[in-house]
């Protein structure tokens, strides 16, 4: 689902004037037992229903911002996983690419083996559901961020393959390709929750 968050802030402060004006109408209701009220309580039924709706659209840029931050963790703790499985491979790419002859080769592939396992169980929930659970705040997060996960999951699937057939030098092209996509994604995440999401809500506080 694609919300703009042009259109969230509008609705927002179009609740804030909403606001302004019950509290309007209300300070009109006057009391007394042959008062005639009856214009001033509709008037104030449609503002209240008019505020309803528009503080329901209005949440819904919050909703985006929790979203946003949810998958944004679980980025983070994907690249995490990944760059280290990187660095364990970067400093023993000697012995990866030595040969069962080597005694560290099989070790050392053992361990991979088991780096990458934390990399597939993170990876798979976030490929899966990560288009479907964000509330895309526009087509070019949508996009962007969509291209550059469909990226990172097609390195991983090349990765995995290569721990499999332990190819050290395709590891190292995979991993490189999944860190560098997930930054970006990281990258894009934030700008979106601090500029938009963040940024958008802080001026409904001024």
């Amino acid at each position: 689902m694609v919300v703009e968050v042009t259109a969230l802030l509008g609705a927002a402060r179009v609740a804030a004037g909403l606001v302004q004006d019950v509290s309007g109408l209300v300070a009109n209701i006057r009391s007394g037992r042959f008062t005639n009220n009856d214009d001033a309580k509709r008037a104030l039924e449609e503002k209240m229903v008019a505020l309803q709706q528009s503080l329901t659209q209005a949440g819904q840029l919050a909703k985006a911002g929790g979203e946003y931050a949810s998958v944004q963790q679980d980025v983070v703790e994907l690249l995490w996983d990944c760059e280290r499985a990187h660095g364990f491979l970067k400093e023993n790419s000697a012995a990866a690419n030595a040969g069962a002859a080597d005694p560290r080769y099989n070790g050392t592939w053992e361990t991979l083996a088991q780096l990458f396992e934390s990399v597939d169980r993170r990876r798979e929930p976030l490929f899966r559901e990560a288009d479907d659970r964000i509330l895309w705040l526009n087509e070019k997060d949508r996009a962007q961020i969509s291209q550059r996960l469909q990226e990172a999951n097609s390195a991983a699937e090349r990765a995995s393959q290569a721990v499999r057939s332990k190819a050290g030098s395709d590891l190292d092209v995979n991993l490189r390709r999944i860190v560098d996509e997930l930054r970006r994604v990281q990258s894009s995440l934030n700008d979106t929750l601090r500029k938009e999401i963040f940024g958008s809500l802080g001026e409904l506080s001024r």
